[in-house]
């Protein structure tokens, strides 16, 4: 079957338990969705199935609203096979690819790549300039997938756990600097040192982390 656009609100029912299934990873348990997670998740698409007159209201009257949730759809034997979402960030020319997702029973077709084409070409028709997604490095077929795309790793985030055997205590501040609390709004000294750390190759993508 082609791809089909997402279909708003029919496909909201489907959408939860398909996602689920999806990013379930037995080999790799901690790439799967947390349980917590995974709640959050279901009640934020029930919720907008539940008051999706008001958004539909909203996309009329409202600009930004028309592209809340667009999609592609990889659809076989009257289930979501497959699914891409994508969404627009805030009035600039920049898109996140939200979730690129395959259900277990349909892997290994090429629908991941079909349906991020479909994706790309229409973030590209709305005049997108530039798109990012996230993904886990280790997962190498999902990574190799995006560079074939034309995506560059620009960024990534490392996770670290430790559980101490007790409370440690406060370090001592060094000579000339002082901790001052800091309001958690406050954006502009945490922009500043990306700006001063972040190496030349990645400062082009910056503005895409605090649009």
């Amino acid at each position: 079957m082609p791809v089909r656009n997402l279909k708003l609100p029919a496909d909201l029912d489907p959408l939860p338990s398909m996602l689920t299934e999806s990013f379930q990873y037995p080999e790799n348990p901690e790439w799967s969705v947390q349980e917590d997670e995974n709640e959050s998740f279901v009640e934020d698409i029930r919720n907008i199935a539940r008051m999706w007159w008001v958004v539909r209201i909203g996309q009329i009257f409202i600009p930004l609203m028309r592209d809340l949730l667009p999609g592609k759809v990889w659809e076989e034997d009257g289930r979501i096979a497959g699914v891409c979402l994508y969404q627009k960030r805030g009035n600039s020319n920049h898109w996140m690819i939200t979730t690129v997702a395959t259900h277990p029973d349909f892997r290994r077709k090429g629908i991941a790549r079909k349906l991020v084409t479909a994706g790309l070409a229409y973030i590209r028709a709305k005049k997108g300039e530039i798109a990012v997604l996230d993904v886990i490095d280790a997962n190498v077929p999902a990574y190799k997938l995006y560079q074939s795309l034309g995506f560059e790793h620009f960024t990534g985030n490392l996770d670290l756990e430790f559980t101490p055997d007790g409370v440690f205590p406060a370090p001592e501040m060094p000579d000339g600097y002082t901790l001052e609390e800091m309001d958690f709004f406050d954006w502009q000294p945490r922009y500043r040192v990306m700006q001063r750390i972040s190496p030349e190759s990645i400062t082009k993508y910056l503005s895409l982390i605090h649009i």
